[in-house]
């Protein structure tokens, strides 16, 4: 064959596998709008009734100061939160006590032993909602959470989870930055067109047994048509992006320390699928590219019908995946921009 299945001549791009990448995120590639701003609060009480209170669409401004949040912050359709040069939002509890259910007995565990916050929800909680933005300032922190305490082992964490779109549309999060979170921003459960443009995830806690900050510090699991673009990762962590069930999303831009991609595996034939990788910095070691987590029982792998372009570890492109699986419909993934011909490609 002259030329890859991914395409109908030379350098011809066949458009039934190759898709447009570019209508993807907040209404299918739309500019993110710039809400006026309707309330500049000057307390933490203040701030918390203008998210529910003020006139919508509108945007709050968060208070200069590290401000004390006891809640989980709900935010209405159509609110922008927006910080400002030295706005900060300072948790101190996790949703563990913060949605405490008595049916747990202690508020986080569930009945296999393991956290219900280690993998969902966020102290930012945007639930059903569409045309909500989080707005961080450039190179400040957006949501901080205790520092005394150790991050937790797997799948233990006792939820200082920053944010979540979950069941959401048409929403975005702009220079969102999180410090000591056992877990950043999920993207999650039903949610459509969301657009991710600047996150950052650091810590200051001591690491965990295995030498993790954190367990995800941002996951797009049970969503299409989401965009998440420039992020950096300055700790090491359990999986630095997770997918899982994503269709139609854009992971693009990403710095690691000791990178993790994790294609999170559910039931068979809900897999990642028309995804793109992009220019994604895994660091010097980049521990897993190709990991496939989630189920065990699932023999699909969960890097299957994606494209992967310029992903690096040691500034290197990375080499082909392990093929320990068997069912898998293809994968394809040229090497960088200097051998784009060199295609992996694998069909049943």
């Amino acid at each position: 064959m002259s030329h890859s299945h991914l395409e109908t001549a030379p350098g011809v791009f066949n458009p039934t596998w190759v898709q447009d990448y570019t209508k993807r995120g907040y209404r299918l590639g739309a500019p993110i709008p710039d809400v006026p701003v309707v309330a500049t609060p000057g307390t933490r009480q203040d701030f918390l009734d203008a998210i529910l209170t003020a006139p919508l669409p509108g945007t709050v401004l968060v208070p200069n100061g590290s401000l004390l949040i006891d809640e989980v912050i709900f935010p209405p359709s159509g609110r922008v939160i927006r910080w400002q040069a030295l706005s900060e939002l300072h948790w101190t509890k996790p949703l563990g006590v913060l949605l405490a259910d008595p049916a747990l007995g202690n508020g986080y565990i569930g009945p296999d032993g393991n956290s219900v916050f280690s993998f969902q929800t966020g102290v930012i909680w945007v639930k059903e909602r569409s045309e909500v933005g989080l707005e961080g300032f450039p190179g400040r922190t957006s949501v901080v959470f205790d520092t005394t305490r150790r991050h937790d082992e797997h799948l233990k964490e006792i939820g200082f989870n920053a944010g979540s779109f979950k069941g959401c549309w048409d929403c975005w999060a702009k220079n969102f930055s999180v410090m000591n979170g056992d877990n950043g921003l999920f993207i999650e459960r039903d949610s459509k067109r969301i657009t991710v443009l600047g996150l950052t995830y650091d810590s200051t806690r001591q690491p965990n047994a295995t030498g993790d900050t954190a367990h995800h510090p941002c996951e797009v699991q049970r969503v299409q048509d989401c965009v998440v673009h420039d992020v950096w990762f300055k700790k090491r962590t359990r999986h630095d992006v997770t997918t899982e069930q994503a269709i139609r999303c854009n992971i693009s831009q990403v710095r690691c320390v000791d990178g993790v991609l994790d294609h999170h595996k559910t039931a068979a034939g809900r897999l990642i699928t028309d995804c793109l990788f992009t220019d994604i910095d895994l660091g010097t070691d980049g521990r897993d590219p190709w990991e496939s987590g989630g189920n065990p029982i699932h023999p699909d792998t969960g890097i299957a019908r994606n494209l992967y372009w310029n992903v690096r570890k040691n500034g290197q492109p990375i080499g082909p995946p392990p093929w320990a699986h068997t069912r898998i419909a293809m994968v394809w993934s040229p090497l960088n921009e200097q051998t784009a011909s060199r295609w992996l490609e694998r069909e049943p």
